[in-house]
Parts: C-alpha cells; sequence; structure tokens
C-alpha cells in the first residue's frame, strides 16, 4: 500500500490501497487509512466514514482535512474510508454475476463486507487493533451510510462506540406514493394544499419514479436497497448497544429545509413546495424518532445544518468536522484521546 498524494493540496494525503476480502477473492475494495496520532489509551478505536448511495469515499477528504486539523493538539483516532463493491475505484460485488437486479447486493450484504474488511485490516495494519474484540468503532455515515452505520452497530452489538449521522435516508418501500396520485379513484383536486397542482403532483411522481433516490429504481452501484424497509423498518429501534452494555453516544444533524427544496427542484425537477409539504414532514418526523436508537441522555438532535441540503460532508465539512469533535468530547465511559 502506498500513499497517494491528494489532487487537492489543501486536501489532506490518505494511504490508498486494495483489499480482497477473502469472501470474494476475484474483487478489489479500494480502502484509505490515516493512522491515529494520540495517546496510546486511544489506540483501540477506528474512525469509519461511510459514504452515501453512488457516492465514493473522497467526499470525506474535506472532513478528515478539517477535523486533523482541528485535533492537532488532542490527536485523532486511525481513520477508515472505502469504497463500497460497486463504487469509487471498487470492483462491482463478484455476488452480483448473473444475478437479476432484484437479487443483487443488499445493504446487510454491505454490513457483512464491511465487518469482515475491518477484520483483514486489524490483521494486516499496525496501527489498527489486531483482536476485533477490543476494536472500538466510531461510525460517520451520510445518508445511505447511515443505514449501513445502524445495521452495523445492530449486527455486531457491543462494537460501536459512537455514530455521527448526517441526513439519515428513511426507510420508505414506496417514496413515490408520498405525493398524491392524480390517477388515484379517491385522489381531488380540492385536497391538495394551496399553489400545488394535479400537474406538480404527476411529474413529481414521475421524477421520483426515475431517481436513484428512489429504492425501487436501479442505481450505478448496484445495491439493492429495496429491502431497506424490512431490515430497518422502525427509525427508533431496535435500541443499539455499546461495548459496556449502554447504548452508543449518537449525534444526529439534517438537512437545512429550504436548501433541500432547492436541490430537490434541481435535481429532480420537483417544485419546492411539494418537497415541503410531502417529504420534508415525514422525513423531519424519521431523524426525531431516530434519536431513540439509543439511551435518552446518550443522543443529540437532530441538529439542523443551517445551509446545507442532502450533502453535508460537501457542503459544510468543517460543521461536520466539528460535530465529529464534539461527539468524542462527550464520551464519558470509553478512554478517548480527545
Amino acid at each position: 500500500m502506498a500513499a497517494r498524494r491528494s489532487k487537492n493540496p489543501h486536501l489532506i494525503d490518505l494511504e490508498v490501497g486494495y483489499m480482497r476480502l477473502k469472501s470474494k477473492p476475484s474483487a478489489k475494495l479500494s480502502f484509505s487509512l490515516l493512522p491515529g496520532k494520540c495517546h496510546s489509551n486511544h489506540a483501540n478505536s477506528l474512525i469509519i466514514f461511510l459514504s452515501g448511495l453512488e457516492n465514493p469515499q473522497s467526499i470525506w477528504k474535506p472532513t478528515i482535512t478539517a477535523f486533523v486539523a482541528k485535533s492537532q493538539e488532542e490527536g485523532w483516532p486511525t481513520i477508515l474510508t472505502y469504497d463500497r463493491f460497486g463504487s469509487g475505484r471498487s470492483d462491482g460485488d463478484p455476488a452480483d454475476i448473473g444475478k437479476d437486479p432484484d437479487n443483487w447486493h443488499d445493504v446487510l450484504d454491505v454490513v457483512r463486507d464491511l465487518r469482515e474488511l475491518v477484520i483483514s485490516i486489524a490483521d494486516t495494519q499496525r496501527y489498527v487493533q489486531q483482536d476485533i474484540n477490543k476494536l472500538r468503532i466510531i461510525l460517520v455515515g451520510h445518508s445511505l451510510g447511515c443505514a449501513v452505520a445502524r445495521l452495523y452497530a445492530q449486527t455486531y452489538p457491543r462494537t460501536v462506540t459512537h455514530l455521527l449521522l448526517l441526513d439519515s435516508a428513511p426507510s420508505i418501500r414506496d417514496p413515490v406514493a408520498m405525493i398524491p396520485d392524480p390517477l388515484a379513484l379517491d385522489f381531488s383536486v380540492s385536497d391538495l394544499p394551496l399553489g400545488i397542482t394535479a400537474k406538480m403532483c404527476e411529474n413529481s411522481r414521475a421524477n421520483f419514479r426515475r431517481s436513484s433516490h428512489n429504492p425501487n429504481t436501479a442505481n450505478t452501484e448496484g445495491l439493492n436497497w429495496k429491502h431497506l424497509i424490512d431490515q430497518l423498518p422502525h427509525p427508533h429501534e431496535p435500541m443499539l448497544e455499546g461495548p459496556d452494555g449502554a447504548g452508543p453516544l449518537i449525534t444526529i444533524v439534517k438537512h437545512d429545509p429550504i436548501i433541500l427544496a432547492k436541490q430537490y427542484r434541481e435535481f429532480l425537477g420537483n417544485p419546492e413546495i411539494v418537497t415541503r409539504t410531502y417529504q420534508e414532514p415525514r422525513w423531519s418526523r424519521f431523524l426525531e424518532k431516530l434519536t431513540h436508537i439509543t439511551d435518552r441522555h446518550f443522543s443529540r438532535g437532530p441538529i439542523t445544518a443551517k445551509g446545507c441540503g442532502h450533502y453535508i460532508p460537501l457542503e459544510n465539512p468543517e460543521l461536520v468536522a466539528e460535530e465529529l469533535k464534539k461527539l468524542l468530547h462527550r464520551n464519558n465511559r470509553v478512554k478517548s484521546c480527545l
């Protein structure tokens, strides 16, 4: 594994390497590591950044750069980013070869791959705790990466100490159904709020149907997440269990509703009033309930990232870095270098 210099001189350099999982030896996973710089009592911790759907690990470079800059005095744990199978510089998932898209790998498969990657890195990297049972995981997720974080902590209890969840994607079987269907037998124009027309609803539904924001639409990553609603049916449960039996420390950050509506107008073509009326209330309720997946006094948020839409790590990496620093400072149960 060799160090690769960032094309942007202002971004931190990360050691870039490739790993072949024992369960999928024909494919390469791309990952990056930044060795920790902290007191020996935090040598057991590993921060893992989890990207959203179709997003490469490189989206985290601005956040990591800011986090390291803010942590020069105290230090930081070892940091891991990676590209899931089908994203960034990683190969496609070999388990998908010859399968219908409905049977491509899902989010739980991603979680198992991540666990295997962590074990392999612990076995091969000198600055990562080699005893997987002693390794303490700190997960930073964005969008669908938050679902990966939750499922990881749920599938491998007592391994995760902290979670920073950035605009977690709601588990919805059919997001198109959030918007009224003008073709439905019980549809009535008189039921629509002022400013919304039947044509707006029709077009917005069509836009969602085509978008990768819809779990029923194929995406470039080849990830089948239509079953996420079955894997994580409730935003408030199950409660997660940290290494000491209590819940992990969690911070939840959400988008600025005004900016999100503008982004959906730009990316999907949906009028801002449609997003604010139908999507925003449901997303906000989801994030409010998400605070209950840990003990009440271990949860913080949802905090609104003012001026940010959905892509918080790119829109305000300084904020993400600061919230990560605060999250680690809140730690009162696991020894930390922060």
